[in-house]
Order: structure tokens, then C-alpha cells, then sequence
């Protein structure tokens, strides 16, 4: 499987957060709400030109201009995501990007629509 050179793309690496300027931006601030320490975003825009995979361009939703990538994989495909959307993403983001497949990783959309 080829995957796209995240290097190669209109974000570059200092576009990316760091985990651990992350934390330190929830030290320094304060004033962020409980919910922010959790991984909420807003898709900025969808990738699909690589095959069997999406990468999601995404930017913290309480912190703007904080970006991240998320590449979705598997069965994961068949999730209905729109730009603009908001997600929860549980994985392990590592320089910024966090791989979603059947073996690891989920992603909620629109996490306040939850219906039981």
C-alpha cells in the first residue's frame, strides 16, 4: 500500500502539534474548558487521492490554528465524513498524525448528535 508523503502536502511539519506543546498550551492557558484535553476536531478539509485511504486535514476545535492529520483506513472508509464536521478521535497521534484502522484507533463524527 502506498501512502502519501505527508511531507509532500500543502502542510508542513510546523503546521503540526507537537504532544508536548500540546499539554503545555493546556499548563499555560487554563481558561480551557475539561473537554479540550480530549482529541475534538473540526475536518478542514478531506484527501482521498491515495487509494483505500483518506487523510483528514484537521485543526483542534478549541484551539484554532493548532492542525493535525488523520489517516483513516479499513473499514473506516465507510464512515460519512463531510468538511467542516466536527470528530473525536481516540488513537495515538504521533508528530501530529494518528492512523485510524480496524487494529487501532476509532473516530466519532459529530460527537454532540449522539442518538441512544
Amino acid at each position: 500500500l502506498n501512502e502519501m508523503d505527508l511531507d509532500d502536502d500543502n502542510w508542513g511539519e510546523d503546521d503540526l502539534v507537537m504532544e508536548d506543546d500540546l499539554e503545555a498550551s493546556f499548563d499555560e492557558k487554563g481558561d480551557l474548558p475539561l473537554a479540550a484535553k480530549y482529541n475534538r476536531h473540526k475536518i478542514v478539509e478531506i484527501d482521498d487521492s491515495v487509494a483505500r485511504q483518506l487523510i483528514l486535514l484537521l485543526e483542534d476545535h478549541f484551539q484554532p490554528g493548532r492542525k493535525r492529520k488523520a489517516i483513516i483506513k479499513d473499514s473506516w472508509l465507510q464512515t460519512v465524513l463531510t468538511e467542516g464536521d466536527v470528530v473525536h478521535i481516540e488513537g495515538n497521534f504521533h508528530n501530529g498524525v494518528v492512523t485510524i484502522t480496524d487494529a487501532e484507533g476509532s473516530i466519532v463524527v459529530n460527537p454532540d448528535h449522539l442518538v441512544s
